[in-house]
């Protein structure tokens, strides 16, 4: 993507509209009360507008693209700072490094104490060490946040556009016009594309094609099925209560594709988050019915997802909420959590019994769960005690990672992984990558699982992840 600014339409500093011209004084004004030797964030109030029209075609190395529940909005483009680890301790070193990250920035906000911005990074971790070890995950990584240049946020009907600049006695002059006529093209943008729901018009339908029966290789269903009769052996030998078992499928686009061109289609859902991360080419994007958990204000919340059916046809005969291995398995998935969770919290809620929600072709059975935090938490010290949750990886969850890694196969990468935000304060959103595909070269690969019990049977646990797959080309308009 060519960031905005970076071409004939940029708008220059000090030219253009009143708002650009004020926007980018504010920057330059933050910039002679700051220290040389710290981050800069300044931020502006801009109009509604659907931030995805503002992206061109360019070289952008990191995009993270982030809508939620309630229909609001993140967008963050390029890079200011990165902060990466790897290995069994990187959600402790991602802690340490984004605290010493938070310190080293001063902000520049000219409204309201309340609204004040408080720096975040975007971005997420692979679903284990050492998942996203090889092709298309590599630019992924362990764990991998962005302090990103610009973020375009909506929420409660306001919008903001914010830009960070490292120290800028490191940045030199041709560099800082270059990101100050960024923003105010940012800023110009905001006023002329307008709110989303009166911007343009539906997309050209794409049209993609099985790169192999069945999407994947051609012994698909005999080779998932097989690993799902060896899980039922291990579930029936005590080695473990669930597995989820995952595959992956490829589909192969029929046109010439850029990644913000799947972006825009994505849009908003009910019920799901949707989120893209792009790194060195490789987008990752879904449609995820499932937060992993979420911090605010002394708050947490988390959910427990697990039985599934499809979100159409006549199941008066044998409900979701009353089948029985359905049923086992998310019970197991609510108290894993709650588990979990208990060391962090003063006070626990949960649903009494499940509902039922219904997330593109399918439903599952939920349950929200609520803590009053006993102290100041991470989100990343929480997720770190979820994940991977029995969803979406089994119980016992050594004993599941173990015969994973035996006989899944191949790598997730970030696949059921947590993706998201965090800020300075520890606050944050996180979501589980499912409902989730990576795209690359012309080629969008999905990845699906089903939870394996005792009770399973292989050809339906096949069927599951053919309708969880159906999702994600759902979500894009893909036929």
């Amino acid at each position: 993507m060519r960031a905005p600014g970076s071409g004939p339409a940029a708008t220059a500093p000090g030219a253009g509209g009143r708002r650009e011209r004020a926007a980018v004084a504010a920057v330059r004004r933050a910039l002679r009360r700051s220290r040389p030797d710290r981050y800069l964030l300044v931020r502006v109030d801009v109009p509604i507008a659907d931030p995805l029209a503002l992206l061109r075609p360019g070289t952008d190395p990191d995009l993270f693209h982030w809508i939620d529940r309630d229909g609001d909005g993140l967008t963050a483009l390029g890079r200011a700072a990165v902060l990466e680890a790897r290995g069994a301790d990187r959600f402790t070193l991602l802690r340490e490094r984004a605290s010493q990250l938070m310190e080293a920035i001063d902000v520049e906000w000219d409204g309201s104490e309340r609204d004040a911005p408080v720096p975040r990074v975007f971005g997420g971790l692979a679903f284990a060490a050492g998942a996203a070890d090889d092709e298309p995950w590599t630019a992924f990584g362990d764990a991998r946040f962005v302090l990103p240049e610009l973020i375009h946020e909506t929420r409660g009907g306001r919008a903001w556009l914010s830009l960070c600049l490292p120290p800028h006695r490191r940045v030199d002059a041709v560099e800082l016009e270059a990101a100050l006529a960024r923003f105010a093209d940012a800023v110009a943008g905001s006023r002329a594309v307008g709110p989303p729901s009166t911007n343009g018009t539906a997309p050209d339908p794409l049209s993609v094609v099985p790169v192999h029966p069945e999407g994947g290789a051609p012994e698909a269903r005999d080779a998932y099925e097989h690993r799902v009769r060896s899980a039922l052996k291990a579930i029936d030998g005590g080695t473990v209560a669930k597995v989820v078992v995952a595959r992956s499928a490829m589909l192969r686009m029929n046109q010439t594709v850029a990644p913000e061109d799947l972006l825009k289609r994505l849009g908003a859902g009910p019920g799901t988050f949707r989120f893209g991360i792009l790194a060195s080419g490789r987008l990752l994007l879904g449609a995820t019915p499932e937060r992993l958990v979420a911090v605010r204000e002394g708050h947490a919340w988390t959910e427990a997802l697990a039985g599934t059916a499809p979100s159409r046809g006549d199941d008066d005969a044998d409900p979701l909420d009353r089948r029985d291995k359905d049923l086992h398995e998310h019970d197991l998935v609510v108290r894993t959590i709650v588990d979990a969770l208990a060391p962090f919290a003063s006070r626990i809620r949960t649903d009494e019994t499940p509902r039922i929600r219904t997330a593109g072709p399918v439903r599952h059975l939920a349950t929200e769960i609520d803590l009053e935090l006993a102290g100041p938490a991470h989100v990343l010290a929480l997720a770190e005690r979820l994940h991977p949750t029995a969803a979406v990886g089994g119980w016992p969850v050594g004993a599941a990672l173990d015969w994973l890694g035996a006989h899944e196969g191949s790598r997730r990468g970030w696949y059921a992984s947590p993706v998201g935000w965090f800020d300075g304060n520890g606050e944050g959103e996180l979501a589980v990558a499912l409902r989730s595909g990576v795209f690359h070269e012309g080629l969008l690969e999905l990845f699906a699982g089903s939870g394996v019990v005792a009770g399973s049977d292989p050809a339906a646990e096949f069927e599951e992840t053919r309708l969880k797959m159906r999702a994600l080309p759902e979500a894009l308009g893909l036929t």
